[in-house]
């Protein structure tokens, strides 16, 4: 039998082919096409892993798909091989902060500026880490330092803007931005940004400016993707429904574009909660081993979560966390935690196989890792809160590693809260939100895992109807506080005073007393929302694991 002759590959070829292979890939990505260059860098990356430019690619195309704990992966690698490259540390930062691992990504811009004190992007990116770390006295200098070092520089402008109207400051936020736009007129970024906290008026001229802007051939798709979700916004509050849906969608097309998502990947991780969290796990004795209190607040994003928060966190026994990282850190072992459910697990099983396979200290372990870091960024020594909406993949394991914990379920009509998330963009996170059939099947599964929960801890789970908080504030207020063991405070009622910083889409809505035009919004926009009631099914009128 006649024996196949190995071919010697030949290294100049190679390197010519790899040489071809990234210009096609640098092509692609600079005109914007990220999830056609993402197979092709991927498919090299595999099996070429020393190349940095390759891998410093790789990760800036994996932070743009949402992917940031591949980033992090790449431009690790990268960093170890040229530590001195300024351009590379600002990235392995910027994927740091976009997987939530706020505390990395501050130890990195803070030991890159200390060789760099003159680079203006990372005194910004600095500023955003420590916003997210609740620090907004420290973030507002790193802002500031950037703008002493030139008063121009429109990132710091931006992030000093948003800052602004998330600490309640509307108007002088919105200065902030019309001092952007005149020396950036064509950045659709900075008008997304305005929309948020400006209440559009017929003949606006901002409407005008943006809507000539859009008929240029001179922005790119980013900038007409921000465009468009601010023109849905602008034309929504002057009641033009069709021109509203219309700039929504052409926008949530562009975003789609750009990230990957695929709801078996959900389907089949929420069959293998179900499976793994029976019934009969949680019949082991219950351990209270620490006396600090969390409060989970979950749901699907948009559902009434900031509301929630704003409210609890208005008491004076409670701090508001917003949306922490740390119960996914310890799960996965990322971020700031030096455990993991698969470094604890007896066959280095990961969540959720293997969270219930750990032992009671290991459990223990567990709650504990998780306090310790909200404690250490939050400085609380009794009760706050944690409002990471997604948090509602792991209610099973907080119930059996902080069995103190309260949970509480945000739910609100699945077609408000869908065209909620449809409405506004997500920088990174929430693949799910730019399809209508998507968010429709992503809610199924919410709904369907929700339901698991309930059916397994029953009163362990306090469910707040969005609709119900705000037709009786008083009373919605009172179950609150009396499920998580607190007494009655005024002053949780006037929320809106609060001088807590909001970090998230719902910032500008929690600086006004509770308003009801949110409820059953979706009505006005029946006629466009087919492909999400066909998605939600039975689920569509509103009633959700009733």
């Amino acid at each position: 039998m006649a024996k196949r002759i190995k071919r010697k590959k030949n290294p100049q070829a190679s390197r010519v082919s790899l040489k071809a292979d990234l210009a096609k890939i640098k092509s692609l990505y600079q005109a914007g096409q990220f999830m056609n260059a993402l197979p092709l860098v991927r498919k090299i990356v595999s099996r070429q892993t020393t190349d940095v430019d390759l891998l410093n690619i790789a990760g800036l195309l994996e932070l743009q798909a949402g992917s940031a704990e591949r980033a992090i992966d790449w431009f690790y690698i990268v960093h170890s091989q040229i530590p001195e490259n300024p351009d590379v540390s600002d990235n392995l930062g910027s994927s740091y902060c976009a997987a939530g691992q706020y505390d990395n990504g501050q130890k990195q811009f803070e030991a890159l500026l200390k060789d760099q004190p003159k680079r203006l992007q990372a005194w910004c990116n600095l500023g955003s880490a420590k916003l997210n770390l609740g620090d907004t006295v420290g973030a507002r200098k790193a802002y500031e330092t950037a703008l002493d070092l030139d008063p121009n520089f429109i990132p710091a402008l931006t992030n000093l803007a948003l800052l602004e109207g998330q600490s309640g400051a509307h108007k002088l936020a919105l200065e902030y931005y019309y001092k952007i736009l005149l020396l950036h007129p064509t950045d659709g970024e900075i008008y997304s940004d305005l929309s948020r906290f400006k209440k559009f008026r017929l003949n606006d001229p901002d409407i005008a400016k943006m809507e000539k802007l859009m008929r240029t051939c001179i922005i790119s798709s980013h900038d007409r993707m921000y465009l468009g979700y601010a023109l849905a916004k602008a034309y929504e509050d002057i009641g033009q429904l069709d021109k509203s849906f219309e700039n929504l969608n052409a926008a949530s097309a562009l975003k789609r574009a750009s990230v990957r998502f695929d709801i078996t990947d959900v389907k089949n991780n929420v069959d293998a909660i179900i499976n793994s969290f029976r019934q009969d796990v949680f019949e082991r004795p219950e351990k209270k081993s620490v006396h600090q209190t969390p409060l989970f607040i979950v749901g699907m994003p948009r559902s009434g979560t900031t509301l929630v928060e704003q409210i609890i966190a208005s008491h004076s026994r409670v701090i508001g966390g917003g949306e922490l990282s740390f119960l996914h850190d310890v799960i996965t072992g990322q971020g700031s935690s030096d455990v993991s459910i698969s470094s604890l697990s007896l066959n280095n099983e990961g969540y959720p196989v293997g969270a219930v396979s750990l032992s009671d200290e290991d459990l223990v372990k567990i709650g504990q890792t998780y306090l310790d870091l909200a404690m250490k960024r939050l400085k609380a020594t009794d009760t706050f809160t944690d409002k990471m909406p997604r948090n509602f993949f792991f209610i099973g394991l907080i119930k059996l590693a902080l069995p103190q914990a309260k949970i509480i379920h945000c739910k609100r009509s699945p077609l408000d809260t869908c065209l909620s998330c449809y409405s506004i963009h997500f920088p990174y996170g929430q693949e799910f939100s730019n399809d209508l059939t998507d968010l429709g099947q992503y809610y199924q599964e919410y709904d369907r895992l929700m339901g698991h929960w309930r059916k397994v801890l029953g009163d362990d789970i306090l469910d707040v109807s969005y609709e119900h908080l705000v037709e009786d504030p008083k009373l919605g207020t009172e179950k609150l506080l009396a499920f998580c063991d607190l007494a009655w405070e005024e002053g949780c009622l006037e929320f809106h005073n609060a001088a807590r910083h909001v970090t998230t889409a719902s910032a500008a809505q929690v600086r006004q007393p509770i308003y009801k035009t949110a409820v059953k919004r979706w009505q006005r926009y029946a006629n466009y929302l087919q492909p999400l009631i066909d998605a939600l099914g039975p689920l569509a009128d509103g009633k959700v694991n009733e």
